[in-house]
């Protein structure tokens, strides 16, 4: 064979085997499993208002207080009311009073100035069946409506979900109320705030996050 035909001869073979290789079949062993279903669910902060009704309470719908044609020296006008935490997560809560009335006119609003600064509030919770001062905290005390604003929200409180707590606001017309404040009139507003107890420190800077400005 003279060396034109080997080398014909040799490049046949060499796209043979190479062909025969590239149409090989090669098994391994392998295996497979897959894992499904996994969920990511946020828990929730929720709450809610409500007056006690025995072991339970019914939602709040109106106004704690609506009082007309209130004199010095009345009987303290109080009202229960209870925070329900309905969500998934622990939350921390704080309550806040505050006016939402300033007349336009000079003379309505000297009146209800008065009366803000002269009745008196105070907020106490249920422990077991004795109540304790919440705000003030001194037995006793009273704050005036018109300086709540001065000490702003009340102590964060904890309350686990599904847990309840209840309060007691209690609202004073003394005997010293004098003439200024006839004819005077306040409308407030109780606010309820609450964060989440999970990965929080009940600080300022938490409070301030949730609640911008707080």
């Amino acid at each position: 064979m003279n060396r034109t035909k080997l080398m014909f001869v040799s490049m046949v073979s060499a796209v043979l085997v190479v062909v025969l290789i590239g149409g090989a079949t090669f098994a391994l062993f392998t295996a497979n499993t897959t894992n499904t279903g996994n969920t990511f669910t946020a828990g929730t902060v929720k709450m809610e208002l409500g007056i006690p009704a025995g072991a339970t309470y019914t939602q709040l719908s109106n106004e704690l207080f609506d009082i007309d044609e209130a004199a010095p020296g009345d009987p303290d006008y109080v009202r229960e009311v209870v925070v329900a935490n309905t969500g998934t997560l622990d939350f921390y809560f704080r309550f806040n009073h505050d006016r939402t009335d300033i007349s336009a006119d000079s003379v309505q609003a000297a009146k209800d100035d008065a009366l803000a600064a002269a009745l008196l509030m105070k907020i106490e919770k249920k422990v077991g069946s004795t109540w304790v001062n919440h705000v003030p905290t001194t037995i006793g005390e009273f704050y005036t409506v018109k300086g709540w604003t001065d000490w702003q929200w009340t102590p964060a409180e904890t309350l686990a979900a599904g847990e309840v707590a209840t309060y007691r606001i209690t609202i004073r017309f003394p005997i010293t109320i004098g003439n200024e404040a006839q004819g005077g009139h306040v409308t407030t507003k109780v606010d309820v705030r609450a964060i989440q107890v999970k990965n929080t420190t009940n600080s300022p800077a938490d409070w301030n996050m949730a609640f911008p400005g707080m």
